[in-house]
């Protein structure tokens, strides 16, 4: 391993993510895709990084997205 890449970004707790998760349909609902527009700015991110180096054979995190884009 020649490089490590740590991004850290701080979120504000607000009234994305308080309330009733378990007893409030609309803020789970709401939650969730607070949480899925999180997740897709962090796998948008990981394509950035890994667009940065060539992929190695022998890279296993190279050999799992060649596997899950196919």
């Amino acid at each position: 391993m020649k490089k490590v890449v740590v991004r850290i970004h701080t979120l504000p707790v607000d009234e994305k993510v308080t309330g009733d998760y378990f007893n409030d349909k609309v803020f789970k609902r709401q939650f969730h895709q607070w949480l899925t527009s999180v997740w897709e700015e962090k796998d948008r991110e990981l394509e950035a990084i890994y667009a940065e180096r060539p992929a190695r054979i022998s890279d296993p995190v190279a050999e799992q997205r060649s596997v899950s884009t196919q």
